[in-house]
């Protein structure tokens, strides 16, 4: 940390902290970019506060989406406030890249946004004091994606990923104060409500905001003379169609609103959730298909975010609709924050925190779960005196999210912690009590690691190898189905020359990860095989070998090594 009197107020000095930033995307450099996620707009959120109170950032961004999926690559998009670069952390083999840039800078802290970036924060193997953002609770999306998949197996990969944030993070921040209460709850299990952490304060609550500078739209126009006429009463979806989207009352609401309402238009800007959700905006679509009122659907898939932001200034009202489950609960709706920034009205069903901000502040619309008649209704009323109510709930929804919500004053919490960032009192693991909870006599979590994992792959990140795999054969003594300490330890013999040994725990590891319903992670399962292949090749089982290797190639189509490996072998 360094003292800077550089945008403050005279006779102030304010502590400016290096921060190692771990999101996704910044929306502001990705302007034709056709996905948009919840997790981008978040980066921007807190790393528009954090660049605003002078700390000095560094983020790494990656994404699930778009062309860069499955390929290493590594690029600079931005060399002043932030640093903005760009990669694939979510391959294992570029986790080396994500080390030297941290090695290189010497942050203070670390912060992830998100799960997935928060995890790949704790495989550093840092001693940093690290701020996790759980932008949503995971589990109730597992359940969620569960409940539409029909395959319990979604749970366990979930809890996977966030299981070593829960266990590492030092200070966490959640979407809504009924997040912050889930998450203290999960903490909980995991022992972290104990002795040493007593009255220590883990969880705050970052609510979705605003940028406080005035957001220009794009010129042109994406809908009015040309996919619907200029007075039609356009009601706009701009986004995901996800697990938890309630299609039959929106499609049986809309319905109602075309019987009565003849210029009414409904026009959707996205569609399935590459990856996570292919089902839904499918299910969707087969019900337009089938509709009397099929004109008045306009369906345009994903399209730019520039497209996007014309969008809300030439329509009527922007709409969100989810069925009751508990990712709602306990989530939030970030689409409609986007709208309210850009000043399209939005109607949304209660359920979130967000909406009863809504509601109880008359900032815009809102109906019940599951009624599509009450849909209907609203959209049939707003329409009645469409200009002005239009005007009225874009003016007073921006005011309150400008006096509320903006990026600073949301990111409080985060920037009084960035003053002094330190680790949490409970921070060595080894001290914390174990819970094993049970269900139905199923486990939730695997069996406790007593910490021993997280201490072990910061032993593995500061070369101490010989501690790491004492630490991580009595982890595999306590927890035989613990597949990351197999994996681990196979990779630790492999760098010894123990390759039978290697192989007896990597094909272990393979069991593990396919246990369930029969599936597992693809990242995982393709590093295993690249594992296995390379045991084999060093055993001379050459055959053996190519075939781990192009099952990996598979699963991880980008794998330059498993493909340098193939090339070796001529196969």
């Amino acid at each position: 940390m360094r003292e800077c009197n550089l945008n403050c107020r005279w006779g102030e000095s304010e502590v400016m902290t290096r921060v190692f930033f771990l999101g996704t995307y910044l929306p502001r450099f990705q302007p034709s970019a056709k996905v948009t996620v919840a997790s981008d707009v978040r980066t921007e959120q807190i790393v528009s506060a954090l660049v605003g109170a002078g700390h000095e950032v560094r983020l790494c961004s990656a994404t699930h989406y778009g062309r860069t999926r499955g390929r290493r690559y590594l690029r600079l998009r931005n060399a002043q406030a932030p640093q903005y670069y760009e990669m694939n952390y979510f391959l294992s083999d570029q986790l080396d890249d994500l080390k030297r840039l941290v090695d290189d800078f010497s942050p203070d802290c670390v912060v992830g946004v998100s799960q997935w970036p928060s995890r790949i924060a704790t495989s550093l193997g840092l001693g940093l004091p690290l701020w996790c953002d759980l932008w949503g609770g995971a589990m109730s999306e597992a359940q969620a994606k569960a409940y539409v998949y029909k395959d319990n197996s979604f749970i366990n990969h979930f809890w996977g990923m966030e299981r070593p944030v829960l266990e590492r993070g030092d200070v966490f921040s959640t979407c809504s104060t009924f997040q912050e209460h889930f998450l203290i709850g999960e903490l909980a299990v995991m022992g972290r409500l104990n002795r040493a952490s007593f009255g220590y304060k883990f969880a705050h609550t970052i609510p979705p905001g605003i940028s406080e500078e005035h957001l220009e739209t794009p010129r042109g126009r994406v809908l009015r003379g040309k996919v619907v006429e200029p007075d039609d009463f356009v009601i706009l979806w701009a986004g995901g169609y996800n697990t938890w989207t309630d299609i039959e009352t929106l499609f049986a609401g809309l319905e109602e609103v075309f019987r009565a309402h003849r210029k009414a238009r409904f026009v959707s800007f996205g569609g399935c959730i590459q990856g996570h959700d292919d089902v839904t905006y499918a299910r969707f679509c087969r019900l337009v298909e089938g509709s009397k009122f099929r004109k008045n659907y306009v369906l345009l898939g994903w399209r730019s975010r520039r497209d996007v932001l014309r969008a809300y200034k030439e329509s009527d009202i922007g709409i969100n609709i989810d069925r009751y489950h508990y990712e709602l609960v306990f989530g939030t709706r970030t689409r409609l924050v986007s709208m309210i920034a850009y000043g399209l009205p939005v109607i949304t069903t209660t359920g979130c925190e967000l909406s009863y901000i809504i509601k109880e502040n008359g900032l815009g619309l809102t109906f019940e779960i599951g009624d599509a008649r009450g849909l209907a209704n609203a959209l049939l009323n707003y329409a009645k005196d469409l200009k002005a109510n239009r005007r009225h709930y874009s003016t007073v929804a921006l005011q309150h999210f400008k006096e509320h919500y903006t990026y600073t004053r949301t990111c409080e919490p985060l920037l009084k912690w960035l003053k002094k960032p330190r680790r949490a009192p409970d921070s060595d693991c080894s001290k914390r009590p174990v819970l094993v909870v049970d269900s139905a006599s199923r486990q939730v979590s695997q069996a406790p690691d007593h910490g021993l994992f997280t201490v072990a792959t910061e032993k593995l990140a500061k070369n101490d190898d010989k501690a790491a795999r004492s630490l991580l054969q009595a982890l595999i003594t306590i927890c035989p189905e613990h597949i990351m300490a197999h994996y681990h330890l196979g990779s630790l013999l492999i760098r010894e020359g123990d390759f039978k040994g290697a192989l007896d725990l990597f094909r272990k590891a393979k069991a593990i990860a396919k246990k369930g319903e029969g599936r597992g992670e693809a990242a995982l399962l393709g590093g295993i095989s690249f594992h296995l292949g390379e045991c084999r090749f060093r055993m001379g089982q050459k055959g053996l070998a190519a075939r781990e290797f192009r099952r990996c190639l598979e699963l991880i189509p980008g794998h330059r090594k498993a493909r340098k490996w193939l090339e070796k072998l001529g196969a």
